[in-house]
């Protein structure tokens, strides 16, 4: 086999050997573009290709995966290209080879989803899943804005006075 691809799985930071090297043979046909698309359509954050001809690793993010996903992956990328990576036949190649990342860096989706994150918050008087479209559900004020204003009114009154005290 010419090609070795191994998987980044970002939820366990690691690369590891896919169970069908032939799937990915077939995804890595077309541009790194291309292939970043269909990374994402398969579910696999990123792609580590060994080319045995070459003796080179090539390095594919999907493009949902964010800045510092990418950024652990690489660092595991340059381990693996210094040490290789031992396969499960007992095989350990890609020692002391080159690595090379053939789609650039980006925040994938980070600017989507950062507060996609915050699945239930009450923050800002919005509450719900905000990943549904109608998001926000409701949007209520915690405290009357009357019973706001005399508790900030009563906190600078203590300020004042421990100042003027002094």
């Amino acid at each position: 086999m010419e090609h070795v691809y191994l998987i980044y799985d970002h939820s366990v930071r690691e690369f590891k050997e896919p169970t069908d090297q032939k799937k990915f043979k077939s995804i890595t046909q077309g541009s790194p573009d291309e292939i970043s698309a269909s990374l994402d359509s398969v579910g696999v954050d990123g792609l580590l290709i060994f080319n045995r001809n070459r003796n080179a690793w090539n390095l594919i993010f999907a493009k949902s995966l964010g800045l510092v996903a990418q950024r652990t992956a690489r660092r595991q990328a340059d381990t693996i290209s210094r040490s290789g990576f031992l396969l499960s036949s007992g095989e350990r190649v890609g020692i002391r080879s080159r690595l090379q990342q053939l789609t650039e860096d980006n925040i994938g989706d980070l600017h989507k989803t950062v507060q996609q994150k915050y699945i239930v918050s009450d923050l800002v008087g919005h509450v719900g899943d905000s990943r549904n479209e109608q998001f926000p559900t409701k949007v209520y004020a915690t405290k009357d804005l009357e019973e706001k204003r005399n508790e900030v009114q009563k906190e600078q009154n203590v300020m004042n006075n421990f100042f003027v005290q002094e």
